[in-house]
C-alpha cells in the first residue's frame, strides 16, 4: 500500500490531501514494462510462511515518468507530457491548473481558479482541447460578457484525478484535428485494461476561503477492475468539488473630459466664458483647487467609480465510466462516458457613482493635479437625476456536460493499427435566469484617489433602507417602439429591473478512423492515414421579462429584510470611505421584489442565434527517422461548411414599428493544410 499525505498553505486557504493507492500483487520481473499508472509496493510470497528467500520488487513513479518520456521521445512534434503521478504531486483543483506546470502554457484564472489555457501566449479560444482525441462540447456560466462561447474548453469542469496523462502539442501534425493556432491539449483518461485490477484511487481535501469565511471539502474516488485474462474491464470515478467564493474591489470605469461635464455650453457645444475668459461652471459657486477653471476644463475625471461585492458558490459533481473488452487478442473495444453537473449560482452587488453625468451640475469642489481631477465633492442630486446607484444582480446557472465516445482498435502482428471512433458531446449553460434590481440614492458625496487607493464618502447613512428609492420615473412604456398594453391601456410606470434568460447549447456529433502502416522507404518508417466527420451546433436562446412598478417606493417602504456588506469586505482592496458599507439584499429578496412587480415578457430574437458547422477532413502523414533527424511530412485536406441563422431588427422609413427579419449566412471552403515538422 502506498500512502501519500500533503499539507500546504496557499493563497490564504488551507488544503489537506490524503491519497491512498491500492493494487493487486505483481510478480517480480527482471524488466518491468512501462506503465502510466503508479504501481504500489508488492511482494511475491510470504517469506515467513515459505521459509525461503523472497524477491521484493518496489516500483513507484518510475514507470509513470518513463511512459511520459517515451511519448515525448517518440513524438514527431514539439510535445510536453504530464503523467498521472506528476499530476498527483500538486494540489490542483482542475486540469487547467495541472497544465500550468508545462513550459509555455499559461492559464486564465477566474476568481482564483484556473479555467482556460493559453499556449505560447495565444488567446484560449485559439487553442484546442481534445478528450482522448476528440473535441468536447463546452458552455460557460455567463459571468463575463467579454467571454463569449467559443471553441475553448472550461477546464475547471474536469478533475485531474480522472486523467492518465496530459499531452500538449505545441506544433501541428496532420493527424491532429485542425483549428488551433497556439497548440492542442490532448487529455488521456484512464483505461481499465491498462490499470492494475482492483485499483482504487482516492483523494480528499478541505479548503477555507478567509474572505468568504467559509470552508468546503472536495473528494474523488476511482475504481478500476479487469478479469484475470485482461479481456474485460470496467472503471468508474466520481468527483465532488465545492467552493465558496467572495470577491470585492474598487473599479474605475475609465476617464472622460471634465469640460464636457462640469461646465455650461452654448448651442454649438462650445464652453460659455465669463468676462475674464474663464469657462463658466454649471454650479458657479463651486471651487477649484490646484489650477484655474480652464485647467479643470482641460483635465480628465473618472467616468465611474464602483464598489463591487461578488459572492458565488460553485459545486461540481462529475461521473466517468469506461468499459473495455478484447474479444480477440488484436481487437480492443472501448466505451467511455462522462457526465458533469455544475452549479455556479452567484450574486453581485455594486454601489457606484457616475460623477460627471449624474452630478456635474451639483459640483461643490474639485482638485486638479497633473491634468486629473483627483478629488471632488458634490451636493445632493438635483431633480430628475441621482447621486449613486445600487445594482443587485442574481444569476442562477447550472452547467451540464455530457460525452459518449466509442473506439474500436485493431493491432496487427507487424505493428499496423486501425481504429474507428464515433461519439456525441453536449453542453448546456448560461444565465438561466439572471435577475436585476436597481435602486438609487440622492445623498451628497465626495471622492478622492491616488495611484493605489480610492475613497468615496457619502453625507448620510448608506445602511439606511430609507435612503434608497426606486430607479427611474413613471412614463408611458414601450418595447421596441410598440406600446406596452396592460388591461387595455398603455402602461404608465417606472422600470424596476428585469429578468434575463440566456441559454447556451453546444453539441457535437463525430465519427472517424485512423490507420498506422509500418513500411521502409529510405528515411520513412511509417505512414498514417485517417479522416473525420464532425457536425457541430452552437446555439443561444435569449428571452426575458421587463419589470415595472407604479409605486414610488423606497427599500424601507417595501418592508423587506436588508443586510449590509460584511465587515472587512473591502480590506486590502485600497477602497475606503463609508461606501465600503452599504445595503445588501438576499437573493430571495431580490427575486421576490421582481416577482411582485409588473412583468412583461420580452422576446429577444436579435440576441438569439444558431450556428451549424460541418467539417470533413482527411489526412496523410509520413513519419521519418534517420541520422538523428526525426519528423513528419504530410497534409490535411479539410472541407468546412458554416450556416448561421440569426435575426436583425430593421428600422422603417415611414415611421412604423421596426420589423424583425430572419437572416441566414452560408459559406463553405476547401483547404489543404500542409504540415512539415522536423525534430533533432
Amino acid at each position: 500500500m502506498v500512502l501519500r499525505k500533503q499539507v500546504l498553505l496557499a493563497s490564504g486557504a488551507a488544503i489537506f490531501g490524503l491519497v491512498p493507492v491500492f493494487a493487486q500483487p505483481v510478480l517480480a520481473q527482471s524488466a518491468p514494462a512501462p506503465s502510466s499508472a503508479p504501481v504500489a509496493a508488492t511482494t511475491q510470497a510470504d517469506p515467513v510462511a515459505d521459509g525461503a528467500d523472497t524477491d521484493i520488487v518496489v516500483t513507484g513513479i518510475r514507470g509513470s515518468l518513463r511512459s511520459a518520456i517515451a511519448v515525448k521521445r517518440n513524438a514527431n512534434a514539439i510535445v510536453d507530457v504530464i503523467s498521472a503521478e506528476a499530476i498527483g504531486k500538486f494540489p490542483d483543483r482542475n486540469v487547467a491548473e495541472s497544465l500550468s506546470h508545462v513550459p509555455g502554457v499559461s492559464i486564465d484564472r477566474r476568481f482564483g481558479e484556473g479555467e482556460k489555457v493559453a499556449i505560447h501566449g495565444t488567446d484560449p479560444a485559439l487553442n484546442r482541447m481534445l478528450l482522448d482525441g476528440h473535441a468536447v462540447a463546452s458552455a460557460d456560466w455567463g459571468g463575463n460578457d467579454n467571454d463569449p462561447t467559443s471553441r475553448t474548453f472550461n477546464y475547471s469542469l474536469l478533475a485531474p484525478e480522472l486523467v492518465e496523462r496530459l499531452e500538449v502539442y505545441k506544433s501541428p501534425e496532420p493527424r491532429i484535428e485542425e483549428g488551433s493556432i497556439g497548440g492542442t491539449v490532448i487529455v488521456r483518461t484512464r483505461r481499465p485494461l491498462d490499470t492494475p485490477a482492483n485499483s482504487i484511487f482516492a483523494s480528499g481535501g478541505y479548503s477555507y476561503n478567509d474572505r468568504a469565511d467559509k470552508g468546503n471539502v472536495r473528494a474523488s474516488g476511482l475504481y478500476s477492475w479487469h478479469n484475470e485474462g485482461g479481456t474485460f474491464g470496467v472503471l468508474g470515478a466520481v468527483t465532488y468539488d465545492k467552493q465558496s467564493l467572495t470577491r470585492s474591489g474598487v473599479e474605475f470605469f475609465g476617464f472622460e473630459n471634465a469640460g464636457d461635464r462640469f461646465f455650461q455650453k452654448d448651442a454649438n457645444n462650445a464652453l460659455i466664458r465669463d468676462a475674464s475668459g474663464q469657462p463658466v461652471l454649471k454650479n458657479p459657486g463651486a471651487t477649484v483647487t490646484g489650477g484655474t477653471r480652464q485647467d479643470l476644463a482641460n483635465a480628465v475625471s473618472p467616468f465611474g467609480i464602483n464598489y463591487a461585492y461578488f459572492t458565488q458558490e460553485r459545486k461540481r459533481i462529475s461521473y466517468v465510466g469506461t468499459v473495455q473488452a478484447k474479444p480477440t487478442d488484436d481487437i480492443t473495444l472501448t466505451l467511455n462516458g462522462l457526465h458533469i453537473d455544475g452549479n455556479y449560482n452567484n450574486s453581485s452587488q455594486s454601489m457606484y457613482v457616475i460623477p460627471g453625468a449624474w452630478s456635474g451640475d451639483v459640483l461643490q469642489s474639485a482638485t486638479v493635479a497633473n491634468g486629473v481631477v483627483t478629488n471632488a465633492s458634490f451636493g445632493a442630486a438635483s431633480a430628475g437625476s441621482q447621486s449613486a446607484q445600487l445594482d443587485l444582480l442574481i444569476r442562477k446557472t447550472k452547467l451540464t456536460t455530457d460525452n459518449l465516445n466509442f473506439v474500436a482498435e485493431w493491432e496487427g502482428p507487424d505493428g499496423a493499427t486501425v481504429s474507428a471512433t464515433g461519439g456525441w458531446s453536449k453542453a448546456i449553460g448560461g444565465r438561466n435566469p439572471e435577475y436585476l434590481l436597481d435602486v438609487r440614492t440622492d445623498l451628497p458625496y465626495s471622492y478622492g484617489f491616488n495611484s493605489d487607493s480610492a475613497n468615496v464618502d457619502y453625507v448620510g447613512d448608506l445602511t439606511n433602507p430609507a435612503n434608497y428609492r426606486r430607479s427611474n420615473s413613471p412614463q408611458l412604456q414601450t418595447i421596441d417602439g410598440a406600446p406596452v398594453i396592460v388591461n387595455g391601456t398603455q402602461l404608465n410606470a417606472a422600470r424596476a429591473g428585469g429578468i434575463d434568460f440566456s441559454k447556451t447549447i453546444d453539441r457535437d456529433y463525430y465519427a472517424g478512423y485512423d490507420a498506422v502502416i509500418p513500411f521502409e522507404a529510405g528515411p520513412f518508417k511509417e505512414i498514417r492515414i485517417g479522416g473525420k466527420f464532425t457536425d457541430h451546433r452552437n446555439r443561444l436562446n435569449a428571452s426575458g421579462f421587463n419589470n415595472y412598478s407604479t409605486s414610488n417606493y423606497t427599500l424601507a417602504s417595501l418592508g423587506v429584510d436588508t443586510m449590509t456588506t460584511p465587515n472587512g469586505t473591502f480590506d486590502g482592496t485600497g477602497g475606503t470611505g463609508n461606501a465600503t458599507k452599504y445595503i445588501n439584499l438576499s437573493q430571495q429578496t431580490v427575486i421576490d421584489i421582481l416577482a411582485n412587480s409588473i412583468n412583461i415578457p420580452v422576446a429577444k430574437p436579435t440576441a438569439s442565434y444558431i450556428v451549424d458547422e460541418t467539417v470533413a477532413a482527411n489526412y496523410v502523414q509520413l513519419n521519418f527517422d534517420q541520422s538523428g533527424f526525426r519528423g513528419n511530412i504530410g497534409g490535411r485536406l479539410v472541407y468546412t461548411k458554416n450556416v448561421s441563422n440569426y435575426a436583425d431588427q430593421v428600422s422603417s422609413t415611414d415611421g412604423s414599428l421596426p420589423t424583425i427579419v430572419p437572416q441566414q449566412v452560408e459559406n463553405d471552403y476547401l483547404k489543404f493544410l500542409p504540415s512539415p515538422e522536423r525534430r533533432v
